[in-house]
């Protein structure tokens, strides 16, 4: 177990790559925080699930675009462990726009759970990483790659990466350190939204011969939460079975 006695939290743990990432994490020894905002009942099963297999695990639910409720959340933590080793910054939202049609209201909404929510917790994080830790944000492979009617998820996933080197510079003194993932598809609960000549096209411009499972990136993630990955500071690495390579 590469992570006994630390304690993580990650944001929007409730399911997809928050889910598989919390349950990866308890896995290898870390005791896990599992935030979510709405989905209570689908955060209390991850919860049954890590506990089933002998980890550690308990839900807070807070909106992380909310500076009082996340305050409100890391009290908790701090009241409960004292510290936090490990924050993954999962929570996010996508939405498919024409970029004729984004309005300020959208991308206000955007920047808040992409951006803006990851600034929160990480200032928050920082007052209970006394001895060091790590921030991880999760991105996406959309900042770098066009598609229809994702310019405004696109410029907010941006922001988090731009922010994600900021931190990564300035927390370095303070021993902690901070990355970003960002994934290509990923096969989550969520696929079915996708049309089949969609899914057709994300298979065939991916080398590696199938959609990512979201247990993919959360491996990643728990590599960097590694001290072996310590030498790795504020790097977004595409985890994405090589699509970013066509």
């Amino acid at each position: 177990m590469r992570l006994k006695n630390k304690r993580a939290l990650i944001t929007g743990a409730s399911r997809g790559i928050g889910r598989a990432t919390a349950v990866k994490l308890a896995s290898e020894g870390a005791s896990v925080v599992i935030n979510y905002v709405e989905q209570q009942e689908l955060a209390e099963e991850v919860v049954r699930e890590i506990r089933g297999q002998g980890g550690d695990a308990w839900t807070v639910g807070a909106d992380v675009t909310n500076r009082k409720e996340v305050d409100q959340m890391f009290a908790k933590i701090k009241e409960r462990y004292g510290r936090l080793d490990i924050l993954v910054n999962n929570a996010g939202l996508g939405l498919r726009t024409p970029i004729e049609d984004v309005t300020g209201e959208t991308m206000e909404k955007l920047f808040a759970l992409n951006a803006l929510s990851a600034l929160y917790c990480a200032q928050a994080a920082v007052k209970l990483m006394q001895g060091g830790g790590v921030i991880i944000n999760v991105s996406t492979l959309a900042v770098k790659k066009s598609l229809p009617g994702i310019g405004a998820y696109r410029a907010a996933k941006a922001a988090l990466e731009a922010l994600t080197r900021q931190l990564a510079f300035e927390l370095a003194p303070k021993n902690i350190v901070v990355n970003g993932v960002a994934p290509g598809a990923v096969e989550t609960d969520r696929q079915h939204l996708l049309s089949p000549e969609v899914r057709k096209r994300i298979l065939e411009s991916t080398p590696a011969g199938r959609v990512a499972q979201p247990e993919d990136i959360a491996n990643v993630i728990f590599l960097l939460c590694l001290e072996e990955s310590f030498w790795i500071r504020g790097q977004i690495l595409n985890v994405d079975g090589g699509a970013s390579l066509v």
